[in-house]
């Protein structure tokens, strides 16, 4: 959905592949920065995998409502 509405906003793909070029940067750059401890709360962190936490829905959430806000519809074009 994420994808879509960014394509739907401006009309390109490179802004796709940079928003997800920087998502997988940050998923690697968590596992490499961090280390798991047993006393966290992995129901809402997560595992070792990020994406199964109540957090990584908080934060793509955040990404979807900077984006409507921040990132214009594009122009229809007109024939």
């Amino acid at each position: 959905i994420l994808f879509a509405l960014v394509f739907e906003r401006t009309g390109a793909l490179h802004f796709g592949v940079g928003l997800h070029a920087s998502l997988i940067l940050g998923l690697k750059s968590f596992g490499i920065l961090t280390n798991a401890t047993a006393k966290e709360s992995s129901s809402f962190w997560g595992t070792d995998r990020v994406i199964d936490g109540w957090i990584a829905t908080i934060v793509l959430l955040l990404i979807v409502v900077f984006i409507e806000r921040t990132v214009p519809p594009r122009k229809p074009v007109e024939p």
